[in-house]
């Protein structure tokens, strides 16, 4: 029994180094990523330096790296994305007890929203799906709102038993564009059924048819 005691102690520390070597090497390369971000950013490279800023948080999540990302966003001109991850910077406990970087996120917020834009749709009928670039948007009612990245988007509105309704837009930084989109029903089209064999008639049945980088370390 004392063995078998110590066998598994062993077991358990060597489990435990092991836990431990591999929470160092995440550390030592969620850094290296990071600095490896920050030179990508340096040199104007922001899509690369997202992608290095986006793998270290997935090995180490950080204030800084979150801040960074959020920057990277910007620089990209994806301020609605930005913002989101911005919103994640602020709930991270290194920030909500840190004055410095609670400013230092309201300031770069202050950029995003200037050159994010607001969209507000109006549809009918207010069941309808919303999808914006082939993706669904979860809010549902007759009035939207939600962010968008400025440039180009595709707004495609849908529901049973209505024509589909598609249309490209065109958006500017810190606009706001307001639409009504409202479906056109379908036409209901009769289904003939047999004729009876009492009378010759015929009968009918009508039916719808459904149809700026701060360099922290």
């Amino acid at each position: 029994m004392v063995r078998l005691a110590s066998i598994a102690l062993g077991i358990a520390l060597v489990a435990a180094q092991a836990s431990a070597q591999s929470a160092e090497d995440n550390r030592a390369a969620a850094r290296a990523l990071f600095e490896e971000g920050v030179e990508l950013g340096g040199a104007d490279r922001w899509a690369e330096a997202l992608a290095a800023f986006r793998r270290s948080a997935a090995l180490v999540p950080r204030a800084s790296t979150s801040y960074n990302i959020a920057n990277a966003l910007y620089r990209l001109d994806r301020p609605a994305e930005g913002l989101a991850e911005l919103d994640a910077y602020g709930r991270m406990p290194e920030v909500l007890g840190n004055e410095v970087a609670r400013e230092r996120g309201a300031g770069l917020r202050k950029l995003l929203e200037a050159a994010v834009v607001e969209a507000r749709l109006l549809i009918a009928p207010e069941e309808a799906a919303l999808f914006v670039d082939g993706r669904p948007v979860s809010i549902v009612g007759p009035e939207r709102l939600f962010l968008l990245n400025p440039g180009a988007h595709t707004l495609r509105v849908t529901h049973d038993g209505y024509a589909p309704h598609q249309r490209e837009i065109e958006i500017r930084r810190g606009s706001v564009v307001e639409l009504s989109i409202a479906l056109e029903p379908l036409p209901v089209v009769p289904d003939s059924l047999p004729m009876s064999a009492g009378d010759g008639s015929a009968s009918i049945a009508v039916g719808l048819s459904e149809v700026c980088l701060l360099y922290t370390s």
